[in-house]
């Protein structure tokens, strides 16, 4: 166990997940506004155009850029010599670029899908995790309480996210079509 997690007060537990929420609310309302607003632009006749952002590297970039600066300097300022934890460099490059090509990836689906439906397929993700987990790393076994837990959760999620999409009258029942999905 990490030194301080277990004396910490209940309330903090409270704070820190309150601060996740607000903190991906912000973050989802900015990042859709940057790629669903319209610019406009001049093109190589000088006439103004208008069009949508489409530069998604460049998000990637600041974004990966900011969280190591952040983190380079809470490192710094906790004392720490490290700055790997002593991992090998080679899988600290293989994580960036994975998160390189899953944040590519998920900046160009905005193009096609609105952040709150980015976030229920993402939320869905436990199924090619664990089955990502088992092809990759030879020694994980899928047990029957993982697999269940893993349906049971992505299948609750569902029916979470397509109840309260579905605004009904009184005496109306949800129905299930593919704007809610």
């Amino acid at each position: 166990m990490a030194a301080g997690r277990d004396d910490q007060p209940l309330w903090y537990l409270g704070f820190l997940a309150v601060g996740v929420w607000i903190s991906f609310m912000v973050y989802g309302w900015a990042l859709e506004a940057v790629t669903k607003q319209v610019y406009l632009t001049t093109d190589a006749a000088g006439k103004e155009v208008e069009e949508k952002f489409v530069f998604e590297t460049c998000i990637v970039i600041m974004t990966a850029f900011s969280n190591a600066l952040l983190a380079f300097c809470i490192l710094k300022a906790k004392g720490e010599r490290s700055l790997t934890a002593g991992a090998p460099a080679q899988e600290w490059i293989f994580a960036a670029f994975a998160y390189f090509g899953s944040h590519m990836m998920n900046y160009m689906s905005l193009r096609y899908i609105i952040y709150p439906l980015q976030v229920l397929v993402k939320s869905c993700k436990a199924i090619p995790v664990m089955f990502g987990e088992v092809i990759f790393e030879s020694h994980v076994k899928l047990t029957a309480a993982k697999v269940v837990s893993v349906l049971m959760l992505t299948l609750g999620l569902i029916v979470f996210s397509v109840a309260a999409g579905g605004k009904k009258k009184e005496g109306e029942e949800v129905k299930l079509d593919t704007k809610m999905l």
